[in-house]
């Protein structure tokens, strides 16, 4: 899994872990696996991932599952802002975490969403602005605007082609 050869310092630790924290090996693993995912492949760094698990209280196969899957689904979402705001570098994105939480977390926001607030953003600011973004959003979600069509609606926007659309015989 480490991509390495293990040392006798990394055998230590992970007994460590395993006795101390009674972390079972199934979940062990999976730490380590996430952690090379991520790039990590310190020991050190594997050990305060596992304590850091063991704090949260993910020490079953289960919750580790759960919170694999979690970090997994946040992983992807973040990278789809990154793409929809074109931001390139992974550590740019830090301070619009907070805001990407809670748009997919509090809010329930769809990627539609998030993309048109986006676009206002840019049209009305002629910039990426993450607080802007939120505040639509924000309003949006308090409205109980939730879908695409019930932001048009909202806002008296149709789409060509729609049945309420009058027609011209010009």
């Amino acid at each position: 899994i480490l991509e390495r050869t293990v040392t006798s310092t990394d055998v230590k630790t992970i007994t460590y872990i395993y006795e101390y924290y009674r972390m079972p090996a199934d979940v062990l693993l999976m730490a380590i696996q996430y952690c090379v995912k991520k790039g990590k492949k310190d020991i050190r760094y594997i050990e305060k991932v596992c304590i850091n698990w063991y704090d949260a209280g993910i020490t079953t196969h289960t919750a580790a599952e759960s919170f694999l899957k979690k970090s997994y689904e946040q992983a992807k979402m973040y990278h789809t802002i990154q793409k929809m705001f074109g931001i390139e570098s992974r550590n740019r994105i830090g301070y619009g975490k907070k805001f990407i939480d809670q748009w997919y977390e509090e809010y329930h926001c769809s990627e539609d969403a998030i993309q048109l607030a986006f676009e206002r953003t840019v049209k009305n600011t002629g910039k990426v602005a993450f607080a802007y973004t939120g505040k639509i959003l924000s309003n949006w979600y308090e409205q109980g605007l939730k879908t695409i069509q019930d932001i048009e609606q909202k806002d008296g926007i149709r789409k060509p082609g729609s049945a309420t659309e009058e027609k011209s015989y010009d």
